[in-house]
Parts: C-alpha cells; sequence; structure tokens
C-alpha cells in the first residue's frame, strides 16, 4: 500500500499590508490528522491551522506551509515572495494662509497619512 501524502495549501485574505497589521492565514489543505508548521519568512513559525501574523518589519516575505499526517508523512508548499509589507507614511498638510492676523490664529491640519492608523 502506498503512502498518502497530505496535500498542504493556504489562501490570503489580503497579500499587501502595513507593518504591524494582522494578516490572516487560512489553511486548505488536505491532510488527516497530523499538524501544521507555518514558516512566515521572518524567522517567525507558528502551529495553529489558521494563523495570523503581524510582521514588523517592510519587504518581501516568502510563506511556507509544513503539513504532516498521522502516519508521519510530511509535504510542503511554498508561497515566494507572497507577502509585502510597507511602512506607514505619516504626512499633513493646513489648508490656512497665514497672513498678519492678531492671535489667536485658527490652523486646520489635513492627515494625508499613508497606511492603517494604529493607536
Amino acid at each position: 500500500m502506498r503512502p498518502t501524502y497530505p496535500i498542504p495549501s493556504f489562501s490570503l485574505a489580503d497579500t499587501n499590508a502595513c507593518a504591524r497589521e494582522g494578516i490572516s492565514f487560512s489553511n486548505t489543505s488536505i491532510c488527516s490528522g497530523g499538524g501544521f508548521l507555518w514558516d512566515f519568512g521572518d524567522g517567525n513559525t507558528s502551529i495553529l491551522s489558521n494563523p495570523v501574523h503581524a510582521y514588523t518589519d517592510s519587504g518581501a516575505y516568502t510563506i511556507t506551509l509544513l503539513a504532516t499526517d498521522s502516519n508521519g508523512c510530511d509535504s510542503s508548499f511554498t508561497y515566494p515572495n507572497q507577502i509585502h509589507i510597507v511602512q506607514p507614511v505619516a504626512n499633513f498638510f493646513s489648508n490656512n494662509q497665514l497672513n498678519a492676523n492678531c492671535p489667536p490664529l485658527p490652523v486646520s491640519f489635513i492627515d494625508s497619512s499613508i497606511g492603517n492608523v494604529m493607536n
């Protein structure tokens, strides 16, 4: 009898994110029993079936999923440069024209930052 190897696969809701933004990994593997090992390409791993991972540095990351069945047979699937992380860019401008008026001078600032707002 030939062993049946697991068929690892996964999907991502989003492949572009800002640093420190959680990315959800959906495991769509065919694997009876056993477990999973995710390699997120940044030195971090997880054994959860459907992990959420946040990257701290910008760059492109290769994701590998190793599936191991209850007989110890394993197989891996790799997505090269699948995740793209960018650092947010803080920026603003003022639409007020300052002139020689007497104080107090009202000034309004408008956010033109790029990326998600984090607390």
